[in-house]
């Protein structure tokens, strides 16, 4: 199970965080914060720096400006121990070719294994937990490489899931998926959240960022607004920071993103 920290303060509070790719700047003095118990999708325009903003996040690049992590500078806490509090799945994953589908996902469990290298039961329950809930049990003897690229995402997703940390990034986690399994994930990502997780999403499908919590935009490397999926401010900000090439409209059965 993982900790359930408190509602009422910020998991993640980020300030001033500027990213400098080459001689490009990625990021640009964007301040945001994240709260527990929400699933907050960062969408915008090719090129916005939504994916930069979380490998920041989970530490993998460098930056300037702060990051919080429950209070603590997310630089003064011990690699080992942030392994076990973030959990990060990326676009790429061309290293774990060789691997076996089950040791990919047994590879989350490493930060939590600090005296011994052997998996215990408990390693093996959350394993099997995650590669259920992603429909890939049966593929566990496979080759990785050898899934295909919608299997191995859902394996990859499965990895995230199998760290139990607190904070959940994904970036396109939906990529490669049909409809069905679409739909799956977002059923396992609000379990997720409604364990007390904070999972944050890069999502490209604007109509998947509408069944969010959380739509934070994102324009020129800063925040351009942030608010609630179901607020029509929101769905204006989106409007805009598309051109206006795409309308929210409500339905029947929710809010829709029209491509005009």
């Amino acid at each position: 199970m993982v900790e359930r920290l408190s509602i009422h303060s910020p998991l993640i509070e980020v300030q001033q965080l500027s990213v400098k790719l080459g001689s490009k700047v990625v990021l640009e003095g964007l301040s945001t914060q994240f709260q527990p118990s929400k699933w907050v999708s960062v969408i915008g325009a090719n090129g916005a720096g939504k994916s930069t903003l979380l490998k920041a996040l989970a530490a993998l690049i460098p930056f300037e400006g702060n990051i919080h992590f429950n209070g603590a500078s997310i630089h003064s806490i011990k690699p080992l121990e942030r392994a076990r509090m973030v959990s990060w799945m990326g676009q790429t994953e061309s290293r774990l070719s060789g691997l076996k589908v089950r040791d990919v996902v047994m590879l989350a469990r490493y930060p939590h294994q600090v005296r011994s290298h052997l998996n215990s039961h408990s390693d093996d329950d959350v394993v099997n937990r995650a590669l259920d809930r992603l429909h890939v049990l049966n593929l566990q003897d496979q080759v990785f490489s050898r899934l295909s690229g919608g299997e191995q995402q859902r394996v990859l997703i499965a990895r995230a899931m199998a760290v139990r940390a607190p904070l959940v990034l994904l970036d396109e986690p939906f990529a490669f998926l049909d409809p069905p399994h679409q739909a799956e994930l977002v059923t396992t990502l609000r379990e997720e959240v409604d364990q007390g997780q904070c999972v944050i999403t890069v999502i490209h499908d604007l109509n998947l960022a509408l069944q969010t919590d959380w739509i934070c935009l994102l324009a020129k490397g800063r925040v351009f607004f942030e608010g609630a999926s179901n607020d029509p401010l929101t769905h204006r900000a989106m409007e805009a920071v598309f051109d206006h090439r795409v309308k929210v409209v409500q339905t029947p059965d929710g809010w829709v993103c029209l491509t005009k």
